[in-house]
């Protein structure tokens, strides 16, 4: 069952209402937050980072479209399961970035390659060159490909997203809830949508990325959905 978004009491704007301006910005705010050297508070060598992933982290916004909610610096994503409709201006940006980020490890890779040829085959020195260049990225896509390999809770929420839905509930899935910003953005983005949820009686599945966050979401009211913290909801039914 979907339910059209309404913010009540907040100017939460619906993310496909998003230029590419701010998009991109979402982009690297999600690529600074969430990468393997940057798990707690924003670090300097979480910048390593983020700048390989700010390309693709723009791609998940623009492909997220309507399913994004914003708050000033704050945003996170909330699906339903539907089809999101699209910005193509930000799809477009995000797609400018991508070709930027190849264009950039060629110019890295080609050099390196010619370098390490008087040593390696050509072959090799090729994968050598584009491994180390990529490194970023294949880290960080191993770091994220992990905990979904390791807890079957994780893999199956769309699953269970279906299954609470099945009696009319509305249910979401939350996630890539980036809190930075002002001082205190990330709670008002998080009551305004609660105080909708509550409103149609919805309920929200999410994964915590650590202890720390799981108590900031008990914090504002969720409960385990299970025997442990690795999958939670806010129920409003």
């Amino acid at each position: 069952m979907t339910v059209p978004f309404r913010s009540l009491g907040e100017a939460v704007t619906v993310g496909v209402g998003v230029g590419p301006v701010e998009a991109a910005r979402i982009g690297w705010r999600r690529a600074r937050s969430f990468n393997v050297l940057n798990r707690g508070a924003p670090s300097w060598t979480g910048v390593l980072v983020a700048a390989w992933l700010w390309p693709v982290e723009t791609l998940l916004v623009a492909a997220n479209g309507e399913n994004l909610r914003r708050l000033g610096g704050a945003s996170m994503t909330l699906a339903d399961g539907a089809r999101p409709r699209m910005n193509p201006a930000v799809m477009l940006t995000a797609i400018l970035l991508l070709l930027a980020e190849f264009a950039a490890l060629l110019a890295v890779s080609v050099p390196l390659t010619l370098a390490l040829l008087g040593w390696l085959p050509a072959g090799w020195a090729v994968a050598a060159a584009v491994t180390v260049v990529a490194a970023p990225l294949l880290v960080e896509l191993v770091a994220r490909l992990v905990p979904v390999l390791r807890n079957p809770e994780i893999r199956s929420l769309s699953g269970r997203r279906r299954e609470l839905a099945a009696s009319g509930t509305p249910v979401y899935v939350m996630s890539s809830f980036v809190r930075s910003g002002r001082p205190g953005e990330g709670a008002r983005l998080l009551g305004a949508l609660q105080t909708e949820w509550r409103r149609v009686g919805a309920v929200v599945l999410l994964n915590p990325a650590n202890e720390a966050v799981a108590d900031y979401y008990t914090r504002h009211g969720a409960v385990p959905d299970g025997t442990t913290r690795r999958v939670m909801r806010f129920d409003y039914r």
